[in-house]
């Protein structure tokens, strides 16, 4: 099984986890990964969207909706992280990404990150 059949083996277990319990939602997926779920899932009962904390960004979750259940919330989903450092460090997205994964944080569950002036910020994930 290569990598994309598995992340579509992934999507379908969590699609019937939506249909069950009301939603699910993956990990963090790079812009290629969406776009394979994108074109794989079809399903009549359950609604995917992909959702990566804020509008634009490019990193998203997969969110499947079993839409008797209602709707979800962002806030149940993403949380953010802001990161504040001295004028003088000139730290970018590499440098911050690289002190996050230095600390043994699997990639998939960070999402976009901003950085602006002296403050960066992390969009942040919780699972099941």
């Amino acid at each position: 099984m290569d990598q994309i059949e598995i992340l579509l083996s992934r999507m379908e277990d969590l699609a019937a986890k939506a249909e069950k319990t009301g939603s699910a939602a993956s990990r963090f997926l790079t812009p290629a990964e969406a776009q394979s779920v994108l074109s794989f899932f079809k399903h009549k009962r359950i609604t995917l969207s992909l959702d990566g904390g804020f509008d634009g960004a490019e990193r998203a979750r997969a969110v499947f909706m079993n839409p008797d259940w209602g709707k979800y919330e962002r806030a149940d989903l993403f949380t953010a992280l802001k990161i504040e450092f001295r004028q003088q460090d000139t730290l970018g997205h590499r440098d911050i990404l690289g002190a996050i994964m230095a600390l043994g944080i699997e990639r998939d569950t960070v999402g976009d990150i901003a950085v602006v002036q002296n403050t960066a910020m992390v969009v942040w994930s919780y699972y099941d």
